[in-house]
């Protein structure tokens, strides 16, 4: 007897467990049913996904979205069945908020936009929420929204800060007022403020972000020193430079702030940067430029085929207003014929007016120093120091090389 019952009893389990795997079956396909039904994305086959698995949130939020133009409020009872569902739902919470908006419900969305950020604690809701107080002009909670939104890690804040600088213009204080001090986010600020040219933050935010000496921000700092000497604000520009030479960012003794005669990178010792304060070097088609191998100094070949006038080399270099001073480099050329058009000048960097040019082109077989004497001008805070090649008239485009050994800057008052 005993025997009997546990056959029977065995039976039953297998029934049981037969039962169970088949209606497991059953829900899966329809689960999988229902979710092909939703891929194809048109309101009635939506609608039967969300008939086959009434508790799918995923499926009344998509649904409200294709039924919104035609039925607004329709639409939103399906995002409260989500919602209902899915209390956690930060997407539903922020449209039916921005529909509340919409329609004037100022309260009820501001309170869904809350929740939206209380379920979920990325960015998107804070996101939304400093731009719903930003349409409102409701300056405290944009500002606070703004700072929770600027804590977060996102790839790209730049929409932050331009919605940030339509609240307030003070494009050097928002680093401060968004409290960030993650170097990533500072830098993208930087090539925002260079991108649109916001002179009064560049200075600043540029500061901010050589406190952490990170060597991948240097080029972004360098063209931030660019455009500070584009904007003729040479002061800012040198202790932005002088700050990555203190650095060892750059390879360079800090020039003095007092406008001292020192060159940067005189003897070509290293490859020159082309910003800042070091040597830039152009790319002229048929003009090739080089450092020596295991010696000090550069080669400039002309192919007779560059332009016929061009700045081959030229250095900003900072100086005092009222002083006179002497330019000196030490040369040589080959195939370079006498007075065929390749000198030195120096420019005023603020007026643009030259300063001297030299009055000898330059071409000596063997190594010899040519000599510039000029006097600045009592606006002058810096000049540019040029290699120059003009055809001279008469000749053709010359075809030889000049090596440059070194070069001295010198005040004589």
């Amino acid at each position: 007897m005993i025997t009997r019952l546990s056959r029977v009893g065995s039976l039953a389990w297998r029934f049981m467990a037969v039962a169970g795997i088949s209606v497991a079956a059953w829900w899966s396909s329809r689960l999988a049913y229902a979710d092909f039904l939703h891929s194809k994305q048109t309101t009635e086959l939506v609608r039967k996904a969300a008939a086959l698995v009434p508790n799918n949130s995923d499926y009344h939020s998509r649904l409200a979205e294709l039924t919104y133009d035609d039925d607004p409020r329709g639409s939103a009872s399906e995002l409260r069945i989500a919602l209902s569902h899915n209390p956690r739902d930060s997407k539903a919470w922020i449209e039916l908020g921005l529909r509340a908006e919409f329609d004037g419900r100022y309260a009820e969305a501001e309170r869904h936009l809350l929740e939206a950020a209380r379920v979920d604690t990325q960015y998107v809701p804070k996101w939304t929420l400093a731009n719903y107080y930003f349409r409102r002009q409701q300056s405290e909670e944009f500002w606070l929204w703004s700072r929770e939104s600027a804590a977060m890690t996102i790839s790209d804040p730049a929409p932050l800060f331009r919605l940030c600088l339509l609240m307030s213009p003070d494009a050097s204080g928002l680093i401060e007022k968004l409290n960030i001090t993650k170097p990533e986010i500072i830098a993208r600020y930087l090539e925002l403020v260079i991108s649109e040219n916001k002179s009064d933050a560049l200075t600043s935010t540029a500061g901010q972000l050589l406190r952490f000496a990170r060597p991948k921000d240097t080029p972004l700092l360098l063209t931030t020193c660019d455009r500070l000497l584009a904007n003729k604000e040479v002061s800012r520009a040198l202790e932005l430079w002088n700050g990555l030479c203190e650095r060892h960012s750059l390879p360079y003794p800090a020039i003095p702030a007092s406008g001292g005669t020192a060159l940067t990178n005189p003897e070509w010792r290293f490859s020159p940067v082309s910003q800042g304060f070091d040597w830039r070097l152009p790319q002229i088609h048929g003009v090739a430029v080089a450092r020596q191998d295991n010696a000090e100094g550069l080669r400039i070949g002309f192919s007779g085929r560059q332009p016929e006038g061009s700045e081959v080399l030229s250095q900003i270099v900072p100086i005092r207003a009222g002083r006179s001073y002497i330019f000196e480099s030490v040369y040589r050329t080959n195939g370079i014929a006498p007075q065929s058009g390749l000198f030195w000048q120096v420019l005023d960097l603020t007026t643009g007016r030259p300063l001297t040019i030299g009055k000898d082109s330059l071409s000596h077989d063997t190594e010899t120093t040519a000599t510039l004497s000029f006097r600045s001008l009592p606006v002058t805070q810096a000049v540019r120091l040029s290699l120059v090649y003009q055809r001279a008239i008469g000749t053709t485009r010359i075809e030889g090389a000049i090596w440059l050994r070194g070069t001295r800057l010198t005040a004589t008052d």
